[in-house]
């Protein structure tokens, strides 16, 4: 990747936001799959929207 982009401080930006983007995105996933389906029923019957 530094072939592509080179060396400098603003690639080395974008290459780690890059690859922080995606580890924060799979540990994301993780955690919503862990949530238990009784916790979402309760948030239904709160009448707690998704977002």
């Amino acid at each position: 990747m530094v072939v592509l982009f080179g060396a400098g401080v603003v690639p080395i930006a974008i290459l780690s936001t890059i690859f922080a983007f995606d580890v924060v995105a799979s540990n994301a996933r993780t955690g919503f799959n862990a949530i238990s389906p009784i916790v979402t029923k309760l948030g239904s019957r709160l009448l707690l929207v998704r977002w």
